[in-house]
Order: C-alpha cells, then sequence, then structure tokens
C-alpha cells in the first residue's frame, strides 16, 4: 500500500510472521504487523526497517537485531535455489552478501539519508546444497559519503563459503 507522507511516498509493508520468526506468504495469518520504512510501526515502537525490506520477504533472509556498522543475516538454502550443476546458485549468495553488508551500512545513516551498492565483490570459497547460510556483515570505513563494508558466509558447520566487500555511497534524501 502507498501513501504521500509530505511530498514523499511511503511505503508500508504488510509483516507476516509465523511462531518460528519466518515470514509467512499468506495473508490470512493471524498474526500480522505494518512495517513502515520510516522505521516507525504504528504503536510507535522503534524497530529495524532493515529487517524487514520486501526482497528480504521474498527470499527468506532473517535478519538479526544487530549494532550500527553490524549484520547478521540467515538464510536457509535448498535444492529450488539450485544451479544446473547441483548447488546454490552464485547469485543467491551474492544476494545474501549484499542484503547483510547494505544492512550493516544502512544501520549508521539517520533517516534523513539513504544509501546505494556502488561497488561489490563476492568471492566464492566452497559450493553448498542444502544448509542454513549464516552472513556476518561489519563496516569497516565510513566518511560523509563513502563507506566500505565487509561480509563472511558460513555454513551450519562454520566453514567459509564466501567472503564479500562492498562500496556503499550516502545519498540525501
Amino acid at each position: 500500500m502507498q501513501q504521500p507522507s509530505g511530498g514523499r511516498e511511503q511505503i508500508t509493508y504488510a509483516l507476516l510472521t509465523t511462531g518460528t520468526g519466518t515470514s509467512a506468504t499468506e495473508q490470512d495469518q493471524e498474526s500480522n504487523t505494518a512495517v513502515s520504512l520510516s522505521s516507525q510501526p504504528e504503536d510507535g515502537e522503534q524497530t529495524d526497517a532493515f529487517a524487514w525490506a520486501p526482497i528480504s520477504q521474498l527470499v527468506g533472509l532473517e535478519v538479526q537485531p544487530g549494532a550500527p556498522g553490524e549484520a547478521l543475516v540467515l538464510l536457509n538454502v535448498d535444492d529450488r535455489m539450485h544451479n544446473p550443476m547441483g548447488f546454490v546458485h552464485g547469485g543467491m549468495i551474492s544476494l545474501l552478501c549484499d542484503a547483510a553488508m547494505g544492512i550493516a551500512f544502512g544501520r549508521t545513516l539517520d533517516e534523513k539519508h539513504g544509501f546505494a551498492t556502488i561497488e561489490m565483490k563476492v568471492s566464492y570459497v566452497r559450493p553448498v546444497k542444502q544448509t542454513r547460510l549464516t552472513a556476518r556483515a561489519r563496516l569497516i570505513q565510513r566518511g560523509l559519503r563513502i563507506g566500505f563494508v565487509e561480509c563472511c558466509v558460513t555454513d551450519s558447520r562454520g566453514k567459509t563459503i564466501a567472503t564479500a566487500s562492498c562500496s556503499c555511497t550516502v545519498n540525501t534524501l
């Protein structure tokens, strides 16, 4: 649903959760809460707006609470995400890295600023088929306009699957 908000559009998404903390796709779930990109839920309680991006809900990313400059994002991968060789597609791992690094960087911004990734590099260390991936991202350096973030993705055994880095630019909203 889109609503006008002071000359800018404010987009509100319905968050549907199950008892496991993962998102549900059906509108008829009993527990639903509206979360806006302004990170101000209807009840006035502060929340992490980056945790409820539409792409996170679509893919099944589980964004954990975190401090500015940090992010922990989990993703269960299975054969639905495989490439023709029978391994998780590199694009899924890249998406996980991009999301984690973007969340880490985004958590350093105030409500007057947004950001965009301007460069990203992913190094794939080992293939994976079915597991729970954990992406840990941390801000390395941030200036007024540019920031640098790194990420490491591990599997459920703690083995490194991929590493990544990116540069982000700060934009005034």
